[in-house]
């Protein structure tokens, strides 16, 4: 008896256990079934079915996370932009420029035009994709020059030698209309309209066979009309001079009424040196009072070689300039600096001699350049926080010699290289802290032709037009990024989208 009440005390204990064992299962089962398709849900058939497969003798079933449950996958860290890095790079230009000038006595009168077209590459803030966005621009400029020459005329020693030293000083003017777009096509649109534009306005220009050409015109409905506003618009003004020396091989000497000619055989050295001031307008819906204000200078020194047809010549450049740009308000929002060095090998033919018998000169020329240009670009965005910084250099940026009255700029000795701090000076401390630096290689090919001549009647008369074209192609753009740690030197990197 007491047996059998054991078994039934111990058949009872089971069932209750089998029971809630049971209503456990019941549950887990319904749990799994709203589950099935996530990790949770899989992971508890897998741990079912690996301990079935024990029980049956078989080996435990792995039931670790897969390539399909993200919430265990360990995903690759995203690339993070370095915030010193630039968000546009310019990758190609191509600018065509003609111009003349007429010489009266010692002064010189000239017009120019150049048009350029460029391609930009730059990150949408939005998306955060590369893209390519398009400009032209087109520039009408005037200039006057005086020119004043000296120097040995005929033989030196009777040895056939000559020399010649000349110099010329002058003002020149200059307008620009900028057009933006967003796709290579409209642009290509844009510039055929243009210069049909222009061609039809240089036609009106032609004196009394104008009148006719326009009622032409009307009449054939081919009359062009004016091309869009510009986005940006600008006027600039500058002064330059330049200086040669020339010696080379002469033919004949001076007297009795007559000079020697200048065999265009011999080397010479010249140089030149500018300045100019350019206001830039924004004409962009919104953005109507924006403007850019840009204090620029250039110079050069080089020297050549002639053999009578032909010659070589090497030149190095520079251009630099500072820009500070302005909200609707007159607010300063940003400055920049910029320096442009170049250095090129160029070959050129002539039909010489350049200087005549006296009274008569004559000369057409023809040349081909290739160069490197590095173009160097620190730009700071001017905040509320680091405005008093600003203004403070600001106030003693120009500095004014009272001897002469000449004013001169003085820049930050790490403008162009701001990559170590400098705890001591506010202003370039803030470069290297905040400041986008980059610098940019191109590939610049330019050819160019001018013919011209000059005649003496008791009056130096003459003139020359010339014509060219320059294509330039990035090769690389780097960049100054974050420092690895505070106090550490900026290190230099590679854009690499900027191809």
């Amino acid at each position: 008896m007491n047996q059998r009440l054991y078994l039934r005390k111990d058949l009872g204990q089971t069932t209750v256990h089998y029971a809630g064992i049971g209503l456990l299962v019941a549950t887990l089962i319904a749990l799994v079934l709203a589950s099935t398709t996530t990790d949770v849900g899989q992971r508890v058939i897998c741990t079912i079915n690996s301990a079935v497969s024990q029980l049956g003798g078989g080996p435990s079933l792995s039931c670790g996370s897969t390539a399909t449950t993200p919430d265990l996958q360990v995903q690759p860290a995203k690339a993070t932009k370095d915030a010193k890095e630039p968000n546009s790079c310019k990758t190609k230009t191509r600018n065509e420029h003609r111009g003349s000038y007429v010489k009266i006595g010692f002064v010189k009168f000239g017009s120019s035009f150049g048009f350029a077209k460029q391609e930009e590459k730059y990150v949408d803030p939005k998306t955060g994709e590369t893209k390519t966005r398009y400009s032209v621009v087109a520039t009408d400029g005037t200039d006057i020059a005086g020119e004043a020459g000296f120097g040995t005329k005929g033989e030196v020693n009777g040895k056939g030698l000559g020399a010649d030293l000349s110099a010329e000083a002058g003002f020149n003017a200059q307008k620009g209309d900028t057009w933006e777009f967003e796709s290579e096509e409209d642009m290509e649109q844009f510039i055929a309209h243009y210069r049909n534009y222009r061609a039809q306005q240089d036609t009106l220009k032609m004196g009394p066979t104008s009148a006719l050409y326009a009622i032409s015109l009307s009449l054939s409905n081919s009359w062009v009309e004016p091309p869009r506003k510009a986005d940006r618009s600008s006027l600039s003004d500058g002064i330059s001079g330049k200086a040669k020396a020339d010696a080379g091989l002469r033919a004949g000497t001076d007297g009795n009424g007559k000079k020697s000619v200048n065999l265009n055989t011999g080397t010479y050295v010249r140089a030149q040196a500018g300045s100019n001031y350019t206001r830039q307008n924004d004409n962009r819906k919104g953005h109507e009072g924006e403007h850019t204000e840009t204090v620029a200078y250039s110079g050069s020194i080089g020297g050549g070689a002639n053999a009578v047809f032909w010659g070589v010549s090497g030149t190095g450049s520079y251009e630099g300039g500072f820009s500070t740009t302005y909200d609707k308000n007159g607010k300063l929002t940003e400055i920049s600096f910029t320096q442009e060095t170049s250095g090129d090998v160029t070959w050129n033919m002539t039909n010489g001699p350049v200087k005549g018998n006296g009274d008569t000169t004559g000369s057409a020329d023809a040349s081909s350049t290739d160069k490197k240009t590095h173009v160097t670009t620190t730009t700071l965005t001017v905040t509320d926080e680091n405005r008093a910084i600003v203004n403070e250099w600001l106030s003693k940026a120009y500095v004014t010699d009272p001897r002469s009255g000449n004013t001169t700029l003085v820049l930050p000795p790490n403008v162009l290289a701001p990559d170590s701090p400098v705890p001591s000076d506010p202003m370039q401390q803030l470069l290297y802290e905040q400041a986008v630096t980059t610098d940019a290689t191109y590939n610049t090919d330019e050819d160019a032709a001018s013919i011209g001549g000059e005649i003496a009647l008791g009056l130096k008369l003459g003139g020359e037009i010339n014509a060219g074209s320059e294509e330039s192609k990035i090769e690389k753009q780097t960049y100054l990024g974050t420092p690895p740690s505070s106090g550490a030197n900026r290190p230099r990197k590679v854009l690499e989208w900027c191809k």
